[in-house]
């Protein structure tokens, strides 16, 4: 699969990417289009959403042109940089995203993916922003939008675990008024996991352990994949998920 990427002679999709041309002067230009080659069959199989654009209904702009070999479709895409495309394009195809790279496009792999439902890349991604961000006062409110936004349930458990872990702090210097719906339960939880941390259950099995409400994310998508279900979404979609699948 991977020896077709961007194979033009074979590829029967075109993606457009338009990207605008920064000048001098913080002005921009006319838009620069970058083409990638794709397969329908490929995109069905590994980026569903993606082949769902190339019917056209309610995606961007698309259009048909027919030859003597084959039908190729054209789509126009706006809203992603060519570069983050690329790595979303070659992802689907069987390629890893190099790791500075993941690390230094995170959030932008993120929107793309999330919005062409390409979930192991999100996946991917959010687990390195995660583990690349340092959280602090500063900016735990702007993650915590982001994350509840995105449904990045590993970030926002990320910064929820530091709210806790610092809540006197945030108290006096983080305004809470905006903070998404569902917080005091990502709260609870976080204090649940800290007071089942501090008990010894050596001695076997701990009933916590068992509650699905106080589970880390790591351990409800285990379970999730485990089962066969789709382990991205937030917390409460997780937990419903398993409830429903039990």
């Amino acid at each position: 699969m991977l020896a077709s990427f961007m194979d033009e002679e074979s590829a029967d999709v075109v993606f457009e990417v338009e990207e605008e041309e920064e000048r001098e002067g913080n002005g921009y230009g006319k838009p620069r289009t970058t083409i990638f080659h794709a397969h329908r069959l490929i995109l069905q199989k590994c980026g569903a959403q993606l082949a769902e654009l190339c019917s056209g209904n309610g995606g961007p702009t698309t259009a048909t042109t027919t030859s003597s070999s084959q039908t190729t479709t054209r789509v126009s895409i706006g809203d992603v940089r060519p570069v983050i495309f690329r790595h979303m394009l070659h992802y689907i195809y069987g390629t890893e995203v190099p790791p500075d790279d993941l690390k230094a496009n995170a959030r932008e792999i993120i929107d793309a993916a999330d919005k062409y439902g390409i979930a192991n890349l999100k996946l991917e991604a959010e687990a390195c922003l995660v583990r690349s961000t340092v959280i602090d006062v500063a900016n735990a409110m702007d993650h915590l939008l982001y994350a509840d936004a995105k449904n990045c349930a590993l970030l926002k458990e990320a910064v929820v675990d530091f709210i806790v872990e610092n809540k006197l702090e945030v108290l006096e210097r983080v305004s809470l008024r905006d903070a998404p719906g569902g917080l005091l339960a990502d709260v609870l939880a976080a204090v649940a996991r800290g007071d089942r941390r501090s008990k010894d259950t050596s001695g076997g099995n701990d009933e916590d352990e068992q509650l699905l409400s106080t589970m880390a994310i790591s351990d409800l998508r285990r379970s999730m994949y485990e089962k066969g279900l789709d382990v991205d979404g937030s917390r409460e979609a997780l937990i419903a998920s398993l409830k429903e699948n039990s």
